[in-house]
């Protein structure tokens, strides 16, 4: 298990503790509910009276299977929008769910039925347009969908790659 939070400097996460408080417990009720192998997205700006925190920053979150390429394939989609990113916290977090997709429970690395999930909160430039909003959530889907594929493509290739190396040194 990584200790993520020495990633994250306490000047980052200015701000008043009720808010903090929001924005975790905002990922965490996100994350009650996912299928198996599909991200939940949602992008957004939190208003105090509409979420129960606010921030100066729009907010994405992910929640995803745990994969490599994740961040940096994130965060070229946000920075291609030409926004700027302020905060990621990434943690890993190994959870146990129904076969509904239900948030039962955390769980250790090895136990049965439990899962390494991706949970990101990613602050980034304040966007007031809800067609932009909108838009980034669609590139980030699409750009989680690509990793997806990709991650399941790439032990093949490589397997696939070293059987054409090996046949050449052969002949």
């Amino acid at each position: 298990s990584r200790d993520w939070s020495s990633d994250v400097c306490s000047s980052d996460l200015d701000g008043n503790i009720d808010d903090l408080y929001g924005a975790g417990m905002a990922l965490w009720q996100f994350a009650k509910a996912r299928q198996p192998a599909q991200a939940r997205v949602r992008v957004y700006t939190p208003k105090r009276a509409e979420h129960g925190w606010s921030s100066k920053h729009s907010v994405l979150e992910i929640v995803n299977d745990d994969m490599p390429f994740l961040v940096d394939s994130i965060t070229a989609e946000i920075v291609r929008r030409d926004l700027g990113v302020h905060l990621v916290i990434h943690p890993v977090i190994q959870v146990r769910r129904d076969a509904k997709g239900t948030l039962q429970g955390l769980g250790q690395k090895g136990d049965d039925g439990v899962i390494a999930e991706s949970m990101m909160h990613i602050e980034l430039d304040e966007v007031t347009s809800t067609d932009a909003l909108d838009a980034l959530q669609r590139g980030v889907e699409a750009v989680l969908a690509a990793v997806r594929v990709s991650v399941a493509d790439w032990k093949p290739v490589c397997a696939k790659a070293q059987d054409v190396i090996d046949q050449l040194e052969i002949g």
